[in-house]
């Protein structure tokens, strides 16, 4: 099994690209080739990783930025326009039938990008939902140095990035976005996805518990539940290998050829 160099960053194999839709330009990065996998950010915004580089030896990875994190100024008001504009983009790229993730603010689109555009879909793949939580802590109302603690219980292994936390402008769309009205929504649709589906929680997460799985659980008709114990809400900067390992798994991917690269 390679072992990963926390010390250098990730993300080199990645190249950005500008794509115009509707007048608007948007922000993707994308690497490696094969069945597309799309990516959708959190809170933070784009944020390339270990995992990801390893996916992008056997998977097209696609990492667009969503309206409101990147030169955009402009918010959608509702997260089905939020699903509608991501899937228009995805639609644009040439993209039929992809793979679809997403992490904490990230999955919540991809859940509802599965409810409206599920056709569309392989899988789904939802790291740390910042949806239907139970218990979980609202990160607007911690400190800054509270909120690296909230987000990885392994600082060490992502000591070279700057914080992914939210500004105040994104902090404002999230809270627009995601209210107890797009909780119901998501709730009510979630019997109607059809799509095979991952669930991966860091046991250490306080922003989004693991306990919130057995409602996804319940409630999805094909659901995978994965637990990494030593993660926090960044489960892929805190368990990259193990994070990769479940992916991999739920794809499909054999993991001797997996790590042999």
């Amino acid at each position: 099994m390679n072992e990963i160099d926390f010390s250098l960053p990730p993300g080199k194999r990645f190249s950005q690209h500008t794509v115009r839709l509707r007048g608007r330009e948007f922000r993707v990065w994308e690497a490696g080739s094969g069945d597309p996998l799309v990516w959708l950010h959190g809170g933070g915004g784009v944020v390339l990783s270990y995992a990801l580089d390893r996916l992008a030896d056997h998977y097209r990875v696609l990492l667009p930025e969503m309206p409101g994190w990147g030169p955009l100024d402009e918010v959608p008001t509702s997260m089905v326009q939020m699903s509608d504009t991501m899937a228009a983009l995805l639609r644009h790229q040439g993209l039929s039938r992809y793979h679809l993730g997403g992490t904490s603010l990230g999955a919540a689109v991809a859940l509802h990008i599965a409810f409206r555009h599920g056709v569309n879909l392989d899988s789904l793949i939802l790291e740390s939902p910042y949806t239907l939580r139970v218990g979980g802590e609202d990160p607007m109302h911690h400190s800054p140095l509270q909120l690296r603690e909230m987000f990885n219980a392994r600082p060490e292994r992502v000591a070279w990035r700057n914080p992914v936390f939210p500004t105040e402008r994104q902090a404002a769309a999230m809270q627009m976005l995601m209210n107890h009205e797009n909780d119901a929504s998501i709730a009510e649709a979630l019997p109607s996805i059809r799509t095979r589906t991952l669930v991966i929680f860091g046991g250490l997460d306080r922003i989004t518990p693991p306990r919130a799985a057995q409602t996804f659980q319940q409630r999805l008709l094909d659901c995978r539940y994965a637990n990494l114990p030593g993660a926090a809400h960044d489960a892929q900067g805190d368990c990259p290998m193990e994070f990769v390992t479940e992916v991999a798994q739920f794809l499909g991917v054999n993991l001797e050829d997996l790590w042999m690269l």
